[in-house]
């Protein structure tokens, strides 16, 4: 098998960071590395280091001939990763392209008709809360509404969807919180994934937990609980750390266990890690003898 990652080029953010050299993507890096372990054959081809002009791109996929395309999406490369994926029809419509990241504000009908035609399975969004105000408090950029048309959207041309949540924004309240997870139901989509806000050295969100805005706290510089699934780096005034870990359980337990969703986490997860991964997340009480029933 012959698996491709494209990286679409960055025109913001990156170089303005890193004042004009190009910060590697590790993720796809990593995915790389972890495939090739395995014997599969793993070409990267990254635009933001090689800048090759439309015709060179497709020429390189050509020769490449890769079974399956992995093409990454953030907020300023959407755009570009659509006409990506218009290229991999042209050349070859079997070729399986696997999975993207978008914005619900960057997607409409027709980008997702021209993904889906070139055998887009899967768009992963970042939605983050369904509360508005705390999407004004985090200059998300997006609304409901917007959130609400892109999963409607996705769902009708046939392309599977995720949507990702954080607990734990500047403000966050019982109230806030609650209404993230009644919003997941509402949306529906085929996957979600609730996370714990980290304060990562360096962000404002770090930067307003020293200072204590919108209730944020530190609780430890163990870079090693720096982690939005297993972690414990930060929590608020008004949510204590347990509070925060609840509303993550309850946000999975309320999603997955409905009809025609359960069986999606076994799509999704190494069900040989699923004890491991719900001892780290506080599922499961242990004892030195046995593993108990959930909280």
């Amino acid at each position: 098998m012959k698996v491709l990652f494209i990286i679409p080029p960055n025109y913001i953010g990156r170089r303005e960071i890193s004042r004009g050299w190009t910060i590697p993507d590790a993720g796809i890096a990593s995915v790389a590395a972890f495939l090739r372990e395995g014997k599969v054959q793993v070409q990267v081809i990254d635009l933001q280091v090689e800048h090759l002009t439309p015709r060179q791109l497709e020429g390189r996929i050509a020769t490449l001939r890769p079974d399956i395309v992995g093409i990454t999406a953030l907020t300023q490369q959407i755009v570009y990763a659509g006409r990506v994926a218009e290229m991999i029809k042209r050349i070859n419509p079997e070729i399986y392209t696997v999975i993207c990241w978008s914005r619900v504000d960057l997607v409409d009908g027709n980008l997702l008709k021209k993904m889906r035609d070139a055998n887009c399975k899967h768009v992963d969004f970042g939605v983050e809360s369904g509360n508005q105000q705390i999407l004004k408090v985090i200059k998300k950029g997006i609304t409901l509404e917007q959130a609400r048309d892109a999963i409607t959207w996705t769902k009708e041309v046939g392309i599977k969807a995720s949507a990702n949540f954080i607990f734990g924004h500047p403000f966050e309240t019982l109230k806030t919180a609650t209404q993230t997870i009644r919003f997941a139901l509402e949306l529906d989509t085929d996957y979600a994934v609730f996370s714990i806000l980290v304060p990562f050295p360096g962000t404002e969100v770090a930067k307003m937990a020293e200072e204590g805005i919108g209730g944020l706290r530190i609780e430890t510089r163990d870079w090693m609980r720096y982690d939005k699934h297993a972690g414990s780096a930060l929590s608020l005034k008004q949510l204590d750390r347990t509070a925060l870990e609840r509303l993550r359980r309850t946000g999975y337990l309320k999603f997955y266990l409905r009809p025609g969703k359960f069986l999606n986490v076994f799509q999704i997860l190494n069900i040989k890690a699923l004890p491991t991964l719900a001892l780290q997340m506080g599922y499961l009480k242990v004892s030195k003898f046995q593993v108990g029933k959930i909280k």
